[in-house]
C-alpha cells in the first residue's frame, strides 16, 4: 500500500498537481502490476533467505560467526524488499539512473526511516494507546479499539516511507542540477 501511495503521490507531483488539493488516483494498472510482481519476488526472496539462514545454522560451527551471518540475513530480509520497491517506483515513474552512491543513500535513508518508524510506533502504542484504552476492560473491545487506532498510526507512516523511497533521488538530482 505504501508503494501504491508513493507511486500516486510521485505521479501527482511530477504532473505539477498541487499536493494540498485532493489528489486524484494516478497509478496505472501497469504500475500496480509491476508492484505486484515485486511483491511476489519479495515473497520468494524472503523464503529463500529464511531457508538459507536455516541451512547456515546447520553448516556453521562457530556460534559467534553464525550470529553475525544471521544478523546480516535478517537485515537483508527487512531492507531488500523496501529497496526493490523503491527502485521499481523510481524506474517506473521518474526513469532515474542508478549508481552505487544513490543506492547507498537510499539504503541509509530507508534504514533511518524504518528505525524512526519502529520507535515511533512503539512509543505511541505504549504511551498514547495504553492511556486512552486504560478504561477498557474487555480484551476483545481493547483489541478492536487498538486496531482502529493502529490503522491511523500506520497510515501516518506512509508519508515517511514515501519520502524515504523518493527523496534521496530528488536530493541527488537537485545537487546535480545546481552543481
Amino acid at each position: 500500500m505504501a508503494s501504491v501511495f508513493s507511486v500516486n503521490l510521485l505521479r501527482s507531483e511530477l504532473s505539477g498537481e498541487q499536493l494540498s488539493a485532493p489528489i486524484r488516483f494516478k497509478a496505472s494498472l501497469k504500475d500496480i502490476c509491476y508492484l505486484f510482481l515485486i511483491l511476489i519476488t519479495c515473497i520468494f526472496l524472503d523464503i529463500a533467505l529464511f531457508r538459507l539462514d536455516g541451512q547456515l545454522l546447520k553448516a556453521i560451527d562457530s556460534h559467534s560467526f553464525y550470529s553475525w551471518v544471521h544478523a546480516i540475513v535478517f537485515q537483508l530480509r527487512i531492507y531488500l524488499p523496501i529497496i526493490l520497491f523503491s527502485l521499481t517506483i523510481q524506474i517506473r515513474i521518474a526513469q532515474t539512473e542508478f549508481d552505487v552512491t544513490k543506492i547507498i543513500f537510499l539504503l541509509v535513508t530507508l534504514w533511518l526511516c524504518n528505525e524512526v518508524a519502529y520507535e515511533f510506533v512503539l512509543a505511541v502504542r505504549s504511551y498514547v494507546f495504553t492511556l486512552l484504552l486504560s478504561p477498557v476492560e474487555d480484551n476483545t473491545a481493547y483489541y478492536i479499539l487498538e486496531s482502529v487506532f493502529g490503522v491511523g498510526l500506520i497510515a501516518s507512516l506512509f508519508i515517511g516511507y514515501y519520502c524515504a523511497m523518493t527523496v534521496p533521488f530528488k536530493i541527488d538530482e537537485q545537487n546535480q542540477a545546481s552543481g
